[in-house]
């Protein structure tokens, strides 16, 4: 079968590209190959990027690659390694950023969902070695305090709500103030990271409102954040 989905890590990223021509359109097949690609990059050693986690498991998982690499007797990086995505909607007001923002948030509550019969591990639906993690509905042992298993972080996800989403860093929303200061805390609570991936558009956001925020962030945001110059990085802790 021809790969749908078309995976590599370059310097700590995974790049997960589709490839099904001649639309590029989902399918159950290139579906199935993506959450197998997504497994991988979970199990990859050599990715680093985060996709929405709150800075306390952001800070634990840069510390730990730090220590790794510290380990390993390679040099030190600078937080210009490190990368967060994020659910980001710039309005002209609070009010509205977080109303329109709101809806990004469609993506957390639908795609972690899944019918009884298909909740547990499938034969051929995932690879063999992360069915411990599937089928896990409590934390690892020796798991630091506050870490959730799969399971309960993806039943926690599908009913979060604006604020909550907030709070942990999986969505930055407001005016452009607001965002750029969410972002700055977030950035300095974790220790740093040099690369924002937005995640600007799911579910029934529309094109409009899509493309304001982005003009909003590429204008009144994005220039404050270079202030933000990757640093040497701490210590492993």
């Amino acid at each position: 079968m021809m790969a749908l989905i078309e995976y590599r890590a370059e310097n700590g990223v995974a790049v997960l590209e589709l490839n099904n021509p001649p639309a590029n359109a989902y399918t159950l097949d290139s579906l199935r190959q993506l959450d197998e690609a997504i497994l991988k990059a979970r199990f990859d050693s050599s990715v680093h990027v985060l996709v929405l986690r709150g800075p306390d498991g952001t800070k634990r998982a840069y510390a730990a690659h730090r220590r790794a690499r510290a380990e390993a007797g390679l040099p030190r990086v600078t937080t210009d390694n490190f990368a967060y995505a994020a659910f980001v909607y710039v309005g002209d007001t609070d009010e509205e950023g977080l109303r329109v923002g709101t809806k990004l948030l469609w993506f957390l509550h639908t795609s972690l969902k899944s019918a009884p019969q298909y909740s547990r591990f499938l034969p051929g639906s995932a690879p063999p070695s992360a069915a411990p993690q599937i089928y896990r509905t409590a934390p690892r042992p020796g798991a630091a305090a506050g870490v959730m298993s799969a399971g309960q972080n993806a039943a926690r996800l599908t009913s979060i709500s604006a604020e909550q989403a907030m709070a942990q860093g999986i969505l930055f929303a407001g005016n452009p103030d607001s965002v750029f200061r969410q972002i700055k805390q977030f950035h300095d609570d974790v220790g740093g990271f040099g690369h924002l991936t937005m995640i600007g558009r799911t579910g029934f956001m529309t094109h409009a409102e899509s493309e304001k925020s982005i003009r909003l962030f590429a204008k009144d945001v994005l220039p404050r954040l270079k202030v933000l110059e990757p640093v040497a990085a701490l210590a492993a802790q």
